[in-house]
């Protein structure tokens, strides 16, 4: 006899579909399916002997179940799980996504923030990676109790299933909904399937019973079966408990092994599932019950040395009465370590719950949070829970304040968007303006990051009361216009934010580093030339005054400062990145130093066409699992291999960064790479594939900065020149020229068309030296390659003039400046070719077998032809 079935009764065709399902995934089709049930009727049970059959045809199983007790638990535990696996996949096998899933665990340092498409890319690679398996069954129970996050994480990570040898099964109530509305959103776009469980017929509530007992089912009394069908309503758990009772009161017990039924089972039964429960309870040591009474306030899966702190026992005693209540079939294994114990059921939690009192449960709601404090300091979320439970609300709120931030430093936004709000509503009924504001505070912060500035806004609108129902100091009240001021800059109201930082400057009465930085930010961000020294001269008192006090306002103020003078003056620019860099480093702030080395290597990619700076910022974010900034930057490399005529590398480094951006559903960040793609197609001169990457750039792309029409022309203008059509190269260039006018110089316009136009148009005789000297007198001169076009330029402009030797000399310079490049250099020497020989200058000759054999080598025939029909000509 048991008192749990020794098989699984009444789900065939569930276990079926869902042993389907694994097979797909074992096929490479991987998918979803979310079993959602009401408590007792089996999700568990049914989950248990599937991923029992999975791991016997070959699969890998790791399981996270979801509890209120910290943001991202159920995927931190996946990730624990598996990376303790003989199997786990190495380091290298992961790459930049390694530390992405470190960062998942609670002790994760504070860190990078990473997006939920990050994370949940991080974790297909991390299930994708099967090693000796066939394919891995991802179990994640009780998503019902998931946080916001969790949530968003998983239905990101379904849309990256389908060709994966990857199955996520996961299990929910209906009740809260938001799993479910989750499950049935996944369901309606065609990457998951909701099952749901039902209650079992009479049949198969026979066939449970009959399993139970060990005899045919023909044999179990019908009393029995209508009592249970009745109380029971088909949950399995319920049958189990209610059957149990039955045996523990001898109304059905087995006379010469036949099982008989003795007196009225209605009237000697408990009335319910929760009162059967408890009547197993009572039958245990009081130490037992005290124990147990403890371990559900705790939840479900409970750490057994804070139970045991709370009922008062000595750590043998507990274990000695956890192991009589788990012979009691009321407790078992909770987590994969085997060192958490859980109930059985989450019912079995409730039911010892419901007898105790409301003073008896605060009571033992503050007892345990304070032992949770003590003993599990990294389970704030736990000790908020339980203090709120407790009646203790201002503890409570404090350390869900405590959690958000920490939540917030981890990356995990939306976790401590839900932790603050949370606190607000147990304040809600009880008013404390002081710890109102610094709940606010906190929120209105962590709503900027998120870039939600109208919640961001009302936040602070609340913080401004609480400050003044509590008296604040000015300071206060300054700060909290400061951070109204950064939600203005996040919903591009530059004027509304000043009008913030004004009324913060009346409050203090003297300069400070947070104010200036961030009205520096916003007078930039007016694209007002005439205010961009006033923009500079606050960021540059906002930098000194930080120092090391502020480390974080010091980068902010320095990242001003760059984006002041990159448009004028890369080298200084450059000087206020390496101490943006140098401060970040000494203190630690990982992000900005990420950015600043990025916008290092930007910049020598401007100003000598070199990679060296980009790939040492690539292996710097690679290290820290920057996943986003490694996209960005392979694409920055892409473009630099054009210059240098590395095309194949540059396909390359496209192809990585469009296939990486792809997978996270990251549109502009392909469409870039498409750009790309158009790029090296026209530095080939391959006028069907250029077309056809600009083509999809205008039916699909984004025509903002960066990436629109002035970018399209430049392609096709260049793949123009390589196909000898100077004309239309000519018309391209013009539009890209129309198409850049409305683009201000202060967000640092660094145009790669202006120096080839000026050259094209200089040797055909459309242009002079005032054009010459409106672009060497601009910006754009620092570019490496608009430096080579600009002493190509000077040399035909020389050698038309009569000034044979100058012109010689500026040409001779134009390519040791381009030793290093691919188009610049020898597009440069075809075109000034042509001139030279006319007036008599240069060595033409020298230069257009250097150039034929380039595009010979490199495959585009017609300008290694033009090439060679000059040299014929001569």
């Amino acid at each position: 006899m048991h008192l749990t079935s020794p098989v699984l009764v009444g789900r065939r065709g569930e276990f079926s579909t869902l042993r389907a399902a694994v097979e797909r995934a074992r096929e490479g089709r991987g998918g979803a399916v979310f079993l959602v049930g009401e408590p007792g009727i089996g999700k568990s049970r049914l989950t248990s002997e599937v991923v029992t059959d999975a791991t016997t045809r070959g699969c890998r199983v790791l399981r996270g179940r979801a509890s209120g007790g910290a943001p991202l638990r159920a995927l931190a535990e996946v990730v624990s799980t598996a990376l303790r696996r003989r199997d786990a996949p190495t380091e290298a096998q992961l790459g930049a996504y390694w530390p992405v899933l470190r960062r998942l665990s609670p002790d994760a340092p504070a860190g990078l923030p990473d997006p939920h498409v990050v994370r949940s890319e991080a974790l297909l690679r991390l299930c994708s990676a099967t090693g000796t398996h066939e394919a891995t069954v991802l179990l994640l129970e009780d998503l019902h109790e998931a946080d916001k996050e969790t949530l968003v994480v998983v239905d990101h990570l379904l849309d990256g299933l389908a060709d994966q040898a990857v199955l996520v099964l996961a299990t929910t109530r209906p009740h809260p909904p938001l799993a479910l509305e989750f499950a049935e959103s996944a369901e309606a776009r065609g990457v998951a399937s909701v099952q749901r469980l039902s209650g079992l017929g009479d049949a198969d509530t026979a066939e449970l019973v009959a399993q139970c007992l060990e005899i045919p089912a023909s044999e179990v009394p019908a009393e029995v079966i209508a009592h249970l069908h009745r109380d029971a309503r088909g949950v399995p758990f319920v049958v189990e408990e209610l059957l149990a009772a039955m045996i523990e009161s001898t109304v059905l017990r087995p006379d010469h092994a036949i099982w008989r039924v003795h007196g009225d089972v209605r009237a000697q039964l408990p009335p319910d599932v929760t009162a059967a429960i408890l009547h197993r309870v009572d039958r245990l040591a009081a130490r037992g019950v005290a124990l147990l009474e403890a371990a559900a306030v705790l939840g479900r899966n409970f750490p057994l040395a804070v139970a045991a702190t709370v009922a008062g026992l000595a750590p043998d005693d507990a274990v000695e009465q956890l192991r009589g209540a788990a012979q009691a079939q009321l407790v078992g294994v909770g987590s994969d370590d085997g060192e958490t114990p859980a109930f059985r059921h989450a019912l079995t939690a409730d039911a010892i719950l419901s007898r105790l009192t409301a003073a008896q449960r605060e009571a033992l709601s503050c007892s345990a949070a304070q032992a949770v404090e003590s003993m599990r300091p990294q389970e704030t979320e736990l000790a908020a829970n339980l203090w709120a439970a407790g009646g203790a609300t201002a503890r409570a709120v404090h350390l869900l304040v405590q959690a958000g931030r920490r939540a917030a430093d981890r990356g995990l936004l939306t976790s401590a968007v839900e932790l603050l709000e949370r606190g607000l509503s147990i304040l809600d009924p009880h008013p404390d303006p002081a710890l109102e504001a610094d709940l606010l505070d906190t929120l209105a912060a962590v709503l900027v990051h998120i870039g939600d500035a109208d919640r961001a806004f009302a936040a602070g609108e609340r913080l401004g009361e609480a400050l003044a129902a509590m008296n604040a100091p000015p300071a206060r009240l300054a700060a909290a216009h400061v951070a109204q001021a950064r939600a203005a800059t996040v919903a591009t109201q530059w004027e509304r934010g000043l009008d913030h930082i004004e009324s913060a400057r009346r409050l203090l009465g003297t300069d400070e580093a947070s104010v200036d930085a961030v009205a520096a930010t916003l007078i930039l961000n007016l694209d007002q030339v005439d205010r961009l020294p006033e923009a500079r001269a606050l960021a540059e008192r906002a930098a000194l005054a930080a120092g090391d006090e502020q480390p974080d306002v010091a980068c902010e103020a320095l990242d001003v400062l760059t984006r002041c003078t990159r448009g004028h003056d890369l080298a200084r620019s450059r000087g206020y990145v390496e101490r943006w860099r140098s401060i970040a480093e000494a203190h630690g702030l990982v992000a900005w130093r990420i950015r600043a080395l990025l916008e290092l290597g930007v910049t020598e990619r401007y100003l000598c066409s070199s990679t060296t700076g980009l790939l040492a910022a690539r292996q710097a974010a690679y290290e820290t699992g920057a996943v986003l900034v490694i996209i960005a930057i392979d694409l920055h490399l892409a473009h630099t291999h054009i210059l240098r005529g590395e095309y194949d590398e540059a396909a390359r480094r496209s192809a990585g960064a469009a296939t990486a951006a792809a997978r996270l559903r990251l549109h502009g960040l392909v469409m870039l790479a498409v750009a790309i793609d158009a790029g090296i197609a026209a530095a080939r001169g391959d006028r069907e594939t250029t077309d056809e990457a600009l083509g999809r750039l205008r039916e699909e792309g984004d025509a903002g900065y960066g990436n629109g029409e002035e970018v399209w022309a430049y392609c096709s203008a260049m793949c123009a020149l390589v196909e000898e059509q100077p004309e239309r190269a000519l018309a391209d260039f013009a539009e890209a020229d129309r198409a850049t006018t409305a683009i201000p110089i202060i967000r640092g316009s660094y145009f790669f068309f202006r120096g080839p136009y000026l050259l094209l148009r200089v040797t055909r005789g459309r242009a002079g030296w005032a054009e010459y000297e409106e672009l060497a007198d601009s910006h754009l001169a620092q570019l490496h390659v608009h430096r080579t076009y600009l002493l190509w330029s000077q040399a035909v402009l020389l050698g038309r003039d009569g000034q044979v030797d100058a012109a010689a000399d500026a040409a001779a310079q134009a390519i040791a400046l381009s030793a290093d490049l691919g188009l610049p250099r020898f597009l440069g020497a075809r075109l000034v070719a042509a001139c030279a020989l006319a007036d008599g200058w240069g060595s033409p000759v020298e230069w257009l077998r250097d150039a034929a054999g380039y595009f010979e080598g490199h495959g585009t025939h017609r300008v290694a032809d033009a090439c060679r029909a000059l040299l014929r000509g001569n």
